[in-house]
C-alpha cells in the first residue's frame, strides 16, 4: 500500500486546488458514500490497482498482503487523504463517520475484464 502525498496545493480567495496524483492509467472511477459504522471490502484484486481519495468523513483501513504471513496494517484516513492499494493487498474499510470517497481502478470491473475481486 502507498499513502499519497499531494504533489501540489494552491489556495487563494477563490478556493483551493489540491493536486492528488500525476501517475497511473485509470479505467474506472466511482463515487462511494457509506454510513458511519459500515464495513466494506474484505477482498483483494489479482491484477487491479486501486486509488482512493477521501472526499469527506473518516475511515479506518486494514491492509494485508495475502502472499505474506505478516499481520494487517491499520491506517486512519480523513477528508483530503489519498492512498493506493496494490494487487494482492486484502483491504477492509470501516467508516468512523458518514463518509464519501472517489475510487479509481486501473482495470474496469466489467464483463470484458472480469470482476477481479477475490475473497480471502
Amino acid at each position: 500500500m502507498k499513502i499519497l502525498e499531494h504533489y501540489m496545493s494552491f489556495a487563494d480567495g477563490r478556493g483551493q486546488i489540491l493536486g492528488i496524483i500525476q501517475q497511473g492509467n485509470w479505467q474506472e472511477m466511482n463515487y462511494i458514500t457509506t454510513r458511519a459504522g459500515v464495513v466494506r471490502g474484505n477482498h483483494y484484486h489479482e491484477k487491479t490497482v486501486e486509488l482512493v481519495f477521501i472526499v469527506e468523513g473518516r475511515i479506518k483501513l486494514s491492509v494485508r498482503d495475502v502472499r505474506k504471513s505478516e499481520p494487517s496494517a491499520t491506517f486512519e484516513f480523513m477528508s483530503g487523504d489519498a492512498f493506493i492499494i496494490e494487487p494482492y493487498e486484502n483491504h477492509i474499510v470501516e467508516t468512523q463517520v458518514d463518509s464519501a470517497w472517489i475510487n479509481m481502478l486501473s482495470r474496469a470491473m466489467n464483463e470484458e475484464h472480469g470482476k477481479d475481486i477475490v475473497q480471502p
